[in-house]
């Protein structure tokens, strides 16, 4: 029988497992665990203060760990970064990129199932030389203001230019941090009130004039993460030519990754504040690494007694399995944030090839797509644009990969921009509708 303790501490490991920093400890990750924390003999990619972190923690990591060492015992290895990828021995930009990218697939075909959140920052952002990559790094050459790159010789931190970049990284782990540190039971105090005049621009003057005037840059980052995609939703509603908000909406999530922000769905009854004709809203996130659930959330008072009311929905499967089953509902607005929609096409791992026609199976319906940076929501409106082309289906588009003003203010490692930098989620949108029109065939699906 599961107990109370092992639940809280399954809960507060999903807590710690949201970010990852090769440098600090992974359960603490406080900066004064710099001196005391070594890397898990292990895996040698992730590092901890001391022997009962490293327990804690193990139940989580076990599974990526052995893997590690499985891969390094078959091809006699010291290090899976020491992996040969590149015959001419090149450390350029792209090739250091498709090496990490063929490492995590080559973990996730060993383990069977797609790698968490921090596994993957464990092979995208490794402990190793920022210059050559080399995994005979140097701890005392470790920055210590970002903790976030370290070298193999003082040649390599002399010719880096890690300045430029160095404060963006410091708030990065500042931020993460903080969302560690946090109580998320408080945040509902961050809820707009009722019947609410918008006033706002973009997500800094929302948060100035509805939040809190002063909020400190860790709560600024964290509030700004789970009003980003709802203020986005909202925008888009906004802008949207003959589309009306009746007393129900549905909106379909698709391709949700992690239940883990299930405890901040109540952010969603914004929605409800902020649409007076709004009554009822359903919230339907769709997604394989979904877990099946539903529930009522309880809006605050004035909502509950107007007859207002929050559902929510989780189902673990893909777009396509969705609709088709007997479960589906016909949505009122298609969302997907951060889809990458273009990952993996003309691939055997192309998740959305089946999908894709499903979103444009609605006429009128606004599908709403948000990327990290302005190239992926291109490459991301540009194939949805081409499957209806494909299946001779005539779309308007109402938003073209614009930056989102109501974008996440908190900042993200970038792993595949060439000198490191950072993203920010949904900062970039894009939003189309299918059109009704006779003399085109509707899709059949």
């Amino acid at each position: 029988m599961t107990t109370m303790k092992a639940i809280n501490e399954d809960l507060d490991i999903e807590r710690r497992d949201q970010a990852f920093n090769a440098f600090l400890c992974h359960i603490c990750k406080s900066k004064a665990s710099f001196c005391q924390s070594k890397v898990c003999s292990g895996c040698k990619l992730i590092s901890y203060c001391g022997i009962d972190h490293q327990k804690f923690h193990w139940k989580s990591h076990k599974s990526f760990c052995l893997t590690a060492q499985k891969i390094c015992r078959e091809l006699k290895l010291d290090n899976v970064f020491a992996l040969p990828f590149c015959s001419n021995g090149s450390n350029s930009d792209s090739l250091w990129c498709q090496k990490r990218w063929k490492l995590k697939t080559i973990f996730e075909q060993h383990l069977k199932r797609c790698l968490s959140l921090y596994e993957v920052n464990m092979l995208f952002f490794p402990r190793v030389c920022k210059v050559c990559h080399s995994t005979k790094i140097l701890k005392d050459l470790t920055c210590l203001k970002c903790y976030s790159v370290s070298y193999c010789s003082g040649e390599h931190q002399i010719i880096d230019d890690h300045e430029k970049i160095c404060s963006d990284f410091e708030k990065v782990l500042d931020c993460d941090l903080f969302m560690q540190n946090v109580d998320l039971l408080s945040l509902e105090s961050y809820l707009i009130e009722p019947n609410t005049k918008f006033d706002a621009h973009d997500t800094k003057s929302f948060l100035t004039n509805h939040i809190h005037s002063r909020l400190n840059a860790g709560l600024e980052s964290l509030v700004s993460q789970y009003y980003s995609g709802i203020l986005t939703v909202f925008h888009i509603i906004s802008e949207m030519p003959n589309f009306t908000v009746g007393k129900r909406l549905i909106i379909h999530l698709v391709g949700a990754s992690s239940s883990y922000e299930f405890q901040f769905m109540k952010y969603w009854e914004t929605l409800l504040h902020l649409l007076p004709e709004l009554h009822s809203l359903l919230l339907i996130h769709i997604g394989p690494e979904l877990e099946d659930s539903p529930s009522i959330l309880r809006p605050c008072d004035t909502c509950w007694n107007a007859n207002k009311s929050i559902q929510v929905r989780f189902h673990s499967e893909f777009y396509h399995q969705y609709c088709d089953s007997f479960h589906a509902s016909i949505p009122n607005m298609i969302v997907s944030f951060n889809c990458g929609l273009h990952e993996d096409e003309g691939t055997d791992n192309d998740m959305w090839k089946q999908s894709l026609p499903y979103f444009l199976k609605h006429v009128d319906v606004p599908i709403m797509l948000t990327a990290y940076t302005k190239e992926e929501a291109k490459r991301d409106l540009n194939r949805l644009i081409n499957e209806s082309i494909e299946h001779n289906i005539r779309v308007k588009v109402i938003k073209e990969f614009e930056k989102n003003p109501y974008s996440c203010v908190r900042p993200i490692r970038d792993w595949e921009s060439p000198g490191d930098s950072v993203f920010y989620s949904n900062h970039y949108v894009s939003a189309l509708a299918v059109e009704r029109d006779d003399k085109l065939s509707p899709l059949t699906l």
